[in-house]
């Protein structure tokens, strides 16, 4: 069996002052985010005294452009303009239940199906009233909306999970340049001593016995370090393939 949305809702009515509200409170299309990924603080507030007021669980859906999917399930009292639609839930309708059906894409194409207008197309508000939604009791309603919760909590973490980790990564590739440029400058340093000393000995002339195995320690030293730093290096890149092997 099914109904029409006016059965579980109806738009909001009133005014707020524009005075008692901030930019965390106010809503307009503009700083409502697209996909149904929820709102930004707003940049500015409306130069008039009154809007239309929104009151906390209400369900606000962008009127401009449907098929941007902008939804948002008020958290606090606010205000928002007037090409924001305000929906309220009626008696005995579960509210996190009603928040589902108008995040439903099928609301959306029904909304976009039924609009007005071609470059700026908006909802049709009495064609939105009549969209049908399968009829549910509330205990029904609210198991439905209790198990579509715990799915959203779930992609949310995989979401703040998945930013972790391209934080990490980020952080790591960067660690990586800082330690290859400054590995490039301590590899040069022993590598400029060996060439240097190696040239030396090779135009000189009339050197000393000491002088020539003053030079063979610095050209040894200089060695060591160069061959150090490429084990180093070596060893480094071993972790790094293990590490990455232990992720597969």
């Amino acid at each position: 069996m099914k109904c029409s949305l006016s059965a579980l809702c109806n738009y909001r009515k009133g005014k707020t002052a524009v005075a008692e509200l901030s930019n965390e409170t106010y809503i307009s299309t503009e700083n409502m985010l697209p996909d149904k990924a929820g709102v930004t603080m707003a940049s500015s507030l409306p130069k008039v005294d009154y809007t239309q007021v929104y009151r906390k669980g209400d369900i606000l859906v962008s009127n401009i452009r449907p098929y941007f999917k902008k939804i948002w399930r008020a958290k606090t009292d606010g205000g928002c303009s007037n090409d924001v639609l305000v929906f309220e839930a009626k008696d005995g309708v579960c509210k996190d239940f009603l928040y589902y059906v108008l995040a439903d894409d099928a609301f959306f194409t029904y909304a976009m199906a039924t609009s007005k207008g071609t470059k700026m197309p908006r909802g049709d508000k009495s064609s939105i009233m009549q969209y049908e939604v399968k009829k549910f009791s509330f205990e029904e309603q609210s198991k439905i909306a209790s198990v579509l919760c715990c799915i959203d909590e779930k992609i949310e973490i995989n979401k703040v999970i998945n930013n972790n980790l391209e934080k990490q990564a980020e952080e790591s590739n960067k660690l990586k340049a800082e330690f290859i440029m400054n590995m490039s400058h301590q590899l040069r340093t022993p590598m400029n001593t060996i060439l240097g000393f190696s040239d030396y000995l090779l135009n000189a002339e009339g050197l000393t016995k000491e002088m020539v195995e003053s030079d063979a320690v610095n050209i040894k030293i200089s060695s060591k370090k160069l061959l150090d730093l490429i084990n180093s290096i070596l060893d480094i890149s071993k972790l790094e393939s293990q590490k990455e092997e232990a992720l597969k």
